[in-house]
């Protein structure tokens, strides 16, 4: 019996005790959450302002692979493709070397020469990379047309002595100086120079031995006694004021055409053997005179508003007048 009551006692105790352990571990975790709870609450509500946080660097970007593309084989070229090349290069330059020779650089102004100089390299540029001789004919035939366009300077001359100029020739050749038809002109003559004036430019010719004058007015009183000059014409000029023709000691020919002017002497020209006028308007007199090598003068189709007086030339001097009018 009494065992029995000892045994209950130890049984009760360890009951007790399993249940104070139940307890206090339910209560343990019960604190623990608890505990969790306010710990992330706090760090939550504590948690310091964070600084200014860095962009995270970009990663460098990676070179693209490189394409590889297959190399395509070279096969050597047969027997009969390559005497074909060979021919087209030799025809080529046979092509080139005609079109070189077509015209003469040498008679061409500087100007027309550049733009040859530009066909011809530019015709051989297209030639080299032509791959039929069919295309070769036609670049040399379009080439050789361009060339053509372009004018000589005999051809330029022909042009320039058809416009207002003046046309000389000296001892270095033939040579034009364009006028405008509309400037003042002014000419002044010494024994050796030739002096014009256009608007504000200045021109001294020396060492002439021919003179053309066409196309412009010439409005002050020339005395014209240039030694060395053997032919004069006056083509389509109008002269204001008197025109002195005098002591030009080598003048042989004088031709005055198509012009206009006021008062005309013409005397002392010692070696002077043809005077030629024709469609010309005289409005004062004109004098021909103390000419001792001239025997005849040739006048036509002019106009004479004043006194025609001829004297003192060569003893058998006469003027053959054809189909003038006088208006006096």
């Amino acid at each position: 019996m009494e065992k029995k009551i000892k045994l209950r006692r130890k049984t009760l105790l360890l009951l007790v005790f399993l249940l104070g352990m139940t307890v206090f571990s339910v209560t343990i975790l019960a604190d623990k959450k608890a505990t969790e709870g306010q710990n992330e609450a706090d760090v939550e509500f504590y948690e310091p302002t964070p600084g200014k946080i860095k962009p995270p660097k970009p990663e460098p970007k990676k070179p693209a692979p490189k394409k590889i593309y297959p190399v395509a084989k070279i096969l050597p070229k047969t027997a009969e493709e390559a005497n074909e090349a060979k021919d087209l290069a030799e025809y080529k330059k046979m092509s080139k070397v005609d079109l070189a020779k077509y015209k003469n650089k040498a008679d061409y102004r500087k100007k027309q020469q550049e733009q040859m100089t530009i066909i011809l390299n530019t015709t051989n540029t297209k030639i080299d990379v032509a791959t039929t001789k069919a295309t070769i004919d036609a670049l040399v035939k379009e080439a050789k047309i361009s060339l053509d366009n372009l004018k000589t300077d005999k051809e330029l001359t022909a042009e320039e002595m058809t416009q207002s100029s003046v046309t000389y020739t000296d001892a270095k050749g033939v040579h034009v100086l364009p006028i405008d038809k509309n400037a003042k002109v002014k000419l002044s003559v010494s024994s050796k120079t030739v002096t014009i004036r256009v608007d504000k430019e200045k021109y001294k010719l020396q060492d002439l031995k021919e003179m053309t004058l066409r196309g412009f007015t010439i409005d002050n009183t020339v005395s014209f006694n240039l030694n060395g000059i053997e032919t004069v014409t006056l083509d389509n000029v109008k002269f204001e004021k008197t025109l002195n023709i005098s002591g030009t000691k080598d003048l042989e020919t004088l031709v005055i055409k198509n012009s206009t002017l006021d008062k005309v002497k013409i005397h002392s020209a010692s070696k002077l053997t043809n005077l030629t006028i024709d469609n010309t308007v005289f409005n004062d007199d004109l004098r021909i005179y103390s000419n001792r090598s001239l025997e005849t003068a040739v006048i036509s189709n002019s106009i004479l508003k004043d006194e025609l007086k001829q004297y003192s030339n060569h003893k058998n001097y006469k003027a053959q007048m054809i189909n003038n009018e006088f208006k006096r």
